[in-house]
C-alpha cells in the first residue's frame, strides 16, 4: 500500500480534488437532495475522475497502469466516507 501511494501520489492529490469540485458543484444544483442522495451524488465525481484516469492511461501510449485506476478510486472511497461521516455528524446534533 506505501508503494502505491508514493508512486501515484499525483493521482490520489489530483482524483481527490476533481472529485471534490464536481461533487461541490453537483450539491450546489441539487439543494432538494436527502442526506443519502448528497452522499450518493458523490458518484458523479468518481464517474468523471475513473474516465479521466483510464482515457489518461490510454494515451499515454505506455503500458496501461492500473494502479492509477486503482489510487483514483481509493480516493473516492475515502472521499465518499467523509462526506458520510459529516452527513452523519449533522444528524446526531
Amino acid at each position: 500500500m506505501k508503494e502505491l501511494i508514493k508512486k501515484n501520489y499525483v493521482t490520489l492529490v489530483t482524483s481527490g480534488y476533481v472529485c471534490s469540485l464536481l461533487t461541490f458543484v453537483a450539491m450546489l444544483q441539487e439543494q432538494s437532495l436527502t442526506n443519502w442522495g448528497k452522499i450518493g451524488i458523490t458518484g458523479i465525481g468518481a464517474i468523471v475522475v475513473l474516465m479521466a484516469v483510464t482515457f489518461k492511461n490510454i494515451v499515454s501510449g505506455d503500458k496501461f497502469n492500473w494502479n492509477n485506476v486503482l489510487a483514483a478510486f481509493i480516493c473516492f472511497i475515502f472521499f465518499s466516507l467523509s462526506i458520510a461521516k459529516g452527513f452523519l455528524f449533522f444528524l446526531s446534533f
